[in-house]
């Protein structure tokens, strides 16, 4: 069976789009050089399940599906992580995650939510420099990840519209 009717669409070297969980597996299978991104959002089941409703799967399933790619294909995984104000943005919620994902060999994306019109969420104020300086020391590789259009907004002078 060729690439291109086993799979929804083509994929490059290192980029592909969503997959579901079994798919994830067949990747990992292949042995090839894939980064295999998961949206967390949150170090409880609890609250990602608030924030992700699509949150169906148990934390040991994923954890085990996350050490088979690992030991599979010997690459890292990164952990998506936005910071929302009042609800994941604590040094105790990153203390959580610490817990979830700290033996793993993983990255982890501090991404300050990015507001788009009024809604119920809002980007932390000054979290993400605490949260990366408690994380840094204690998971392999932590990052902040700000969004391109507010920093070129912001250059442009048309930060109100962002």
């Amino acid at each position: 069976m060729s690439a291109e009717t086993e799979w929804p669409c083509r994929r490059s070297g290192s980029r592909f789009p969503r997959w579901t969980r079994a798919q994830i597996l067949k990747l990992a299978d292949e042995k090839k050089r894939y980064r295999l991104a998961i949206s967390l959002h949150a170090a409880t089941d609890e609250l990602r399940s608030k924030l992700m409703p699509v949150n169906r799967a148990s934390r040991s399933a994923a954890h085990a599906r996350v050490v088979y790619h690992i030991e599979r294909t010997g690459r890292r995984v990164t952990f998506e992580y936005i910071l929302l104000e009042d609800l994941n943005d604590s040094v105790a919620d990153a203390s959580r995650l610490v817990r979830l994902v700290g033996q793993i060999p993983c990255k982890i994306n501090l991404i300050p939510y990015n507001p788009i019109g009024p809604g119920k969420f809002r980007r932390p104020a000054r979290a993400h420099p605490t949260l990366r300086d408690y994380l840094s020391p204690r998971v392999p590789a932590v990052t902040v990840r700000y969004s391109r259009a507010s920093r070129s907004a912001r250059r442009a002078g048309s930060w109100r519209r962002y």
